[in-house]
């Protein structure tokens, strides 16, 4: 969980790439300095990665967690504000 937390810094403490630039291709993205970083920083987690961004938060806590209580204190972070369910694929991390 360490690196995929210094992987997202890498990319919320920069500027995004402008993609409505012409000029724009994923080569170029890649070569972008916070996403090479990110890419180094998930090395062969990538899998692992885009599963955490992409699953249901309660997803992951089911498989990490046995205590509802537990569970349903750390869903609130999925839920508030986002106006999502826990069962809504993307609020897992």
């Amino acid at each position: 969980m360490a690196k995929f937390v210094k992987a997202i810094t890498y990319l919320v403490d920069s500027r995004p790439p402008d993609l409505r630039n012409r000029s724009f291709s994923i080569r170029r993205f890649l070569e972008y300095g916070p996403a090479l970083k990110a890419l180094r920083a998930i090395g062969t987690s990538l899998p692992a990665f885009q599963e955490l961004l992409t699953t249901p938060a309660s997803k992951i806590l089911n498989r990490w967690f046995e205590s509802e209580p537990l569970k349903g204190t750390l869903v609130t972070d999925a839920v508030i504000g986002a106006m999502q369910g826990p069962n809504t694929p993307g609020n897992g991390y």
